[in-house]
């Protein structure tokens, strides 16, 4: 299943935000990010962009190394859960992320966690938009 949203607003064009908004959506948990990264790939990705401190939603993509933002976001996004799995091990003994398969972000705790950066931060824009949608049909917490 992808995740599609149409967008548009003062700072953005029309465009149809497919698997890149769900893996910037998902970076955007900043618990998540370890503040001093022992990976030196994740160390490196987060010299190039700091998902701790910067909007997530506006990372690119190393260009020498990929082709798109999705890719990047993805292995990103692994790497970070990775490195994190020891906390995360004691519920989730087989801690994994994949599309089909997306495990910890799908915890009601990861959702409260982006919903209280879109409150305290200008971050995620477009989730605060989907959320105060949400929120405006009644839908749950």
């Amino acid at each position: 299943m992808n995740l599609y949203l149409l967008v548009e607003g003062d700072r953005t064009e029309k465009k149809v935000y497919s698997a890149w908004v769900g893996h910037a959506l998902f970076l955007g948990h900043r618990e998540m990010m370890s503040p001093q990264p022992r990976d030196p790939t994740l160390a490196e990705w987060r010299r190039f962009y700091d998902v701790r401190s910067d909007d997530p939603e506006s990372m690119d993509a190393p260009r020498d190394r990929y082709r798109t933002k999705a890719a990047f976001h993805g292995d990103y996004l692994k790497a970070m859960l990775r490195e994190r799995s020891p906390r995360l091990r004691e519920r989730s003994p087989r801690l994994r992320y994949t599309k089909a398969r997306p495990g910890p972000v799908l915890e009601p705790a990861y959702l409260d966690a982006l919903r209280a950066r879109t409150v305290g931060t200008p971050h995620l824009d477009s989730l605060r938009h989907l959320l105060s949608i949400w929120d405006g049909m009644g839908g749950a917490r």
